[in-house]
């Protein structure tokens, strides 16, 4: 067997793990913002991309986690409060360690503003996360849609086949 071969059959393994995590979310949950928030989750680690270098839960901003907020060029916290009733959670968006959005109601909400504002700043994507920004603006959004990566080209060819 080949290494492509292996490759694919991983790819087949991760989009069939994907396909029963959001059909059991459909049955079990009924709030859009977490089957969002799946969807998302589940199509950077289908890409190959790590989901906790854009999207980061705390306690709330501590010390050392403002450090790290200063070394990654953008990201997404979401900030739980178990101790009110009921729980809440902030989501806020930062870009190169400087709050720029805040109090969104879901991670899903944060990504697409995060989204809209590297496309009116004219911000370069950042590099460990290129190939989900990628998916987004070619695939979904349809913009510039004949040049994309390999990765991205072959997510959207299945896709579309599986219509």
């Amino acid at each position: 067997m080949q290494y492509r071969d292996i490759s694919l059959m991983a790819y087949e393994v991760i989009y069939i793990w994907i396909f029963f995590v959001c059909a059991s979310l459909h049955t079990q949950t009924v709030d859009i913002s977490t089957r969002r928030e799946c969807i998302l989750r589940s199509l950077m680690i289908y890409l190959g991309e790590p989901v906790e270098y854009l999207i980061k839960e705390s306690q709330g901003v501590q010390e050392n986690e403002a450090q790290e907020l200063d070394q990654s060029a953008m990201s997404i916290v979401v900030a739980k409060n178990d101790d009110s009733h009921p729980p809440t959670k902030d989501v806020t968006i930062f870009i190169e360690g400087t709050q720029v959005l805040s109090q969104l109601p879901s991670v899903a909400t944060a990504f697409v503003m995060l989204f809209g504002l590297i496309y009116a700043l004219n911000l370069k994507y950042p590099k460990k996360l290129q190939f989900t920004f990628e998916f987004v603006q070619k695939v979904l959004m349809e913009l510039e849609a004949k040049t994309m990566s390999p990765k991205v080209n072959r997510l959207s060819a299945q896709l579309y086949r599986s219509e």
